[in-house]
């Protein structure tokens, strides 16, 4: 699957439809500022490791203020995607990037977290493509994730886009930066 975004078109009514691995369509859209009931639910629903793999630590409840930032994002510094059942608008997955416009080139740092329920469906491989697409098309050379090493979901979607990959581990953490605007790198 290649996903192409038009130059005009506008990232805050960004939608495209997609397949999971068990056939179910859904949709890659946007995140609103009324997806807040559903990111906390989601939150609740993560497992302790899958909530330490994202936020590294114990984390029991989503404030007032990372509900607001995370979902009332600019969608030019900051750009945020939700997936869900087509059918029923059930909540799979979200994935995001922030640019860092002091890093040169320019640099993305990505995050992905995928409801427990639909692990191993495709969902992060799908919106790390999406995203992926919006990066290219705002300029973003290179994406970079922190991730903890024994997070290995995450490693195998990196290593299964075939992008450029540079890994450094220090401790329980790795640092891997995806070059992503490179002449002939599509994702696979």
């Amino acid at each position: 699957m290649i996903v192409v975004v038009s130059q005009t078109q506008d990232l805050r009514k960004y939608a495209c439809e997609d397949t999971l691995r068990d056939g179910r369509a859904i949709l890659i859209r946007s995140i609103r500022s009324t997806d807040k009931l559903a990111l906390l639910n989601g939150f609740h629903r993560l497992s302790k490791q899958s909530i330490h793999s994202r936020f590294f630590g114990g984390k029991h409840d989503l404030t007032v203020e990372e509900l607001k930032y995370y979902t009332e994002v600019d969608f030019q510094t900051h750009v945020a995607l939700v997936a869900e059942v087509k059918s029923d608008s059930k909540p799979l997955g979200v994935g995001r990037f922030f640019i860092n416009k002091v890093i040169e080139p320019l640099t993305a740092d990505i995050a992905i977290t995928v409801d427990e329920t639909s692990h191993g469906l495709g969902v992060g491989t799908i919106l790390f493509k999406h995203l992926i697409a919006i990066a290219r098309q705002l300029g973003i050379e290179l994406l970079s994730a922190e991730i903890l090493a024994s997070n290995t979901s995450m490693i195998h979607i990196i290593e299964k886009l075939k992008f450029p990959v540079k890994k450094k581990q220090i401790g329980d953490y790795l640092t891997v930066k995806i070059l992503i605007n490179q002449q002939n790198s599509t994702p696979q």
